[in-house]
């Protein structure tokens, strides 16, 4: 009976040291930042699309969401004014 209540003390002693350690975890959440890509940069996306590529892979080669694509797509006269140099790397 004396071992009995030797371990119950132990054990209870283990739980207190186990609760009066515990900290709460709170879990952050941060909100994505949007990413900024150049005129160059959505054009050499532009151009591995055109190589063959399906819009679906290249969005996720790049991380990026399929419509996003489809804007740049349809906005490339636009960034080959802003960016006429990138022509040669095409």
């Amino acid at each position: 009976m004396r071992e009995f209540i030797t371990v119950y003390f132990r054990v209870l002693q283990l739980i207190w040291l186990v609760h009066g350690n515990f900290q709460v975890c709170h879990a952050r959440v941060s909100q994505k930042k949007k990413r900024q890509w150049s005129a160059r940069e959505k054009l050499m996306i532009i151009a591995y699309y055109e190589q063959g590529h399906s819009k679906q892979s290249t969005a996720d080669k790049f991380e990026i969401e399929p419509i996003q694509l489809r804007e740049w797509l349809r906005n490339k006269d636009q960034l080959m004014k802003v960016a006429p140099y990138v022509q040669k790397l095409v």
